[in-house]
């Protein structure tokens, strides 16, 4: 006889998901968290303008900020073909944003590499958020910084399922 336990059943959604949404009461931690994604791409562009980038061009230096790759990885990235990220990389080169030079692993690769007024200029834009972030982050008393972490890390898993 077998005694091992059958596995939990797949947690089943509601039979009418429609209905579920309408009548979710979202909390104060959930409309603010809404709030707060809504807002993200109207940053983004308004960063994009101050920059006087396309908002692409602007995704494609945040990838490029955090390492140096080539075209065809950035469209990986970007979700674009390699035209289209190469006219992104061109457009920030001919700003003075990015550089292009030999991949030090493999120099008959080119690889694409943020310039430091790239940076600069992208981070002179963000500054006011990320000082402005920074302070709410301290008036935080360490109990409350743990739950906005667990919240916000729960959120984040919650939007993962969706990927």
């Amino acid at each position: 006889m077998d005694t091992k336990a059958d596995p939990e059943p797949a947690q089943a959604g509601p039979e009418d998901p429609v209905a579920w949404v309408e009548s979710w009461d979202s909390t104060g931690p959930l409309t603010a968290l809404q709030e707060l994604l809504a807002l993200t791409p109207h940053v983004r562009q308004a960063v994009a303008e101050r920059l006087h980038l396309h908002p692409g061009d602007l995704s494609a230096m945040e990838h490029l900020m955090d390492e140096p790759m080539g075209p065809v990885e950035l469209s990986r990235r970007l979700g674009l073909t390699s035209a289209a990220a190469t006219v992104a990389v061109d457009r920030l080169a001919e700003r003075g944003h990015v550089v292009r030079e030999p991949d030090p692993r493999d120099g008959r690769r080119t690889r694409v590499v943020v310039t430091d007024s790239g940076r600069a200029d992208v981070f002179a834009e963000l500054l006011p958020m990320f000082q402005a972030l920074a302070s709410a982050a301290d008036n935080l008393s360490t109990q409350e910084a743990e739950v906005v972490t667990a919240f916000l890390t729960r959120a984040t898993d919650a939007m993962r399922t969706l990927l």
